[in-house]
């Protein structure tokens, strides 16, 4: 519904829309993620919104090592289908009520592979299922994300993402001339 002001900020102002997808396959993202969009939606958002002149991109978001790590090719090459010409990835994070609610969807969609998981979250993390620390919050830690980074990296620079050929537009931010103080105009 959105289209038409997200294809005039892209236009007027270079605006660019990212989604979201962790998963490929829609049964495993309602598992859990219920109540949210789907992937084939997400999908066809992103097509809808390239098709419209947007510049759109994925955030192959969060990465669950054991869970979803084998589906960021297909990801990165559906979204590239639907017209996205950047990515980005980005490790899970458990912080706070994340926690206990991930953990329960996991452990009831899918029990017999929820201990790896966890294991394999906690490699990942450096032995905690959080980094809150500024900065590494959004890497991963050891071999498992070293190979997740790496399809990750190779999927990207085949497809074509992050390429940035277009020339740079200018800024359409301009500084006030005047900045009011806290009680009033200066």
């Amino acid at each position: 519904r959105d289209v038409a002001v997200l294809a005039a900020l892209a236009r007027e102002a270079d605006a660019v829309v990212h989604l979201s997808i962790c998963f490929a396959d829609d049964a495993m993202s309602r598992a859990i993620e219920p109540n949210t969009s789907p992937p084939s939606q997400r999908f066809e958002t992103l097509r809808i919104l390239s098709d419209a002149g947007i510049r759109t991109g994925v955030g192959v978001a969060p990465v669950i090592p054991g869970l979803n790590d084998d589906q960021v090719a297909e990801i990165l090459r559906r979204a590239r289908d639907a017209g996205a010409t950047e990515a980005f990835r980005q490790p899970i994070r458990l912080s706070g009520a994340t926690l206990p609610v991930f953990k329960e969807r996991l452990e009831a969609a899918f029990p017999n592979r929820a201990a790896k998981i966890w294991n394999a979250i906690q490699e990942m993390r450096g032995g905690k299922f959080n980094e809150t620390a500024f900065g590494a919050r959004m890497r991963g830690l050891g071999p498992r994300w070293a190979a997740i980074e790496a399809l990750y990296r190779t999927e990207c620079r085949r497809l074509g993402f992050n390429r940035h050929d277009e020339p740079e537009r200018a800024s359409t931010f301009r500084r006030p001339e005047w900045q009011p103080t806290l009680f009033g105009q200066q």
